[in-house]
């Protein structure tokens, strides 16, 4: 993004002069950012928090204040949509930011499971369906880079003889696997 800013002066309220600069600011990463879809939920043991209700402002704390206190993990065996939206968000405002920089947006050679043999529910032990059933070729290749694992799309900007990806760049190195019926 390129910025400009105008300063005006005024010595001594005589003679009056501007100037206009302008500066790069660039937002970016170089490094993707990895995300982990397993459905683990930090839960504290029973009797290790503590919630006054006549103070609902004072959110929960550990009881025992000790550095000792354990934090257990419960496992959800339910679908992660949340994992999936969170995916194709990352996409959606990528691809504004490079188009917004004149920079590009691709897919990689990373791409989700494509297997429309797969019958029955939608959550298959560690994997996430998702019904690909009406999608034409484009909008499902899209899924495919966007619920690869690993990385399946890219979206980049150079400047300053440097690649700059977009905030939004993820990995998805998730023990689920999303899988397109």
């Amino acid at each position: 993004m390129v910025f400009e800013w105008e300063v005006r002066t005024s010595i001594a309220g005589l003679v009056t002069s501007s100037a206009t600069t302008s500066s790069e600011c660039i937002i970016a990463i170089q490094t993707p950012v990895l995300v982990d879809f397993d459905n683990t939920y930090p839960r504290y043991p029973e009797g290790k928090i503590t919630y006054s209700p006549s103070n609902p402002s004072h959110p929960p704390t550990l009881s025992d204040h000790s550095h000792t206190a354990s934090i257990l993990a419960d496992t959800s065996n339910e679908p992660n949509y949340l994992g999936l939206l969170t995916l194709a968000c990352a996409y959606v405002l990528s691809a504004y930011w490079s188009a917004a920089q004149q920079g590009t947006i691709r897919y990689t050679d990373h791409k989700a499971t494509c297997n429309s043999s797969i019958p029955g529910s939608l959550h298959l032990g560690s994997s996430l369906r998702l019904d690909a059933s009406s999608l034409g070729p484009n909008e499902l290749r899209w899924w495919q880079a966007v619920l690869a694992p690993g990385r399946g799309w890219d979206a980049a900007i150079h400047r300053q003889g440097q690649m700059w990806r977009s905030p939004w760049t993820i990995e998805n190195h998730s023990k689920i696997e999303f899988v397109i019926v």
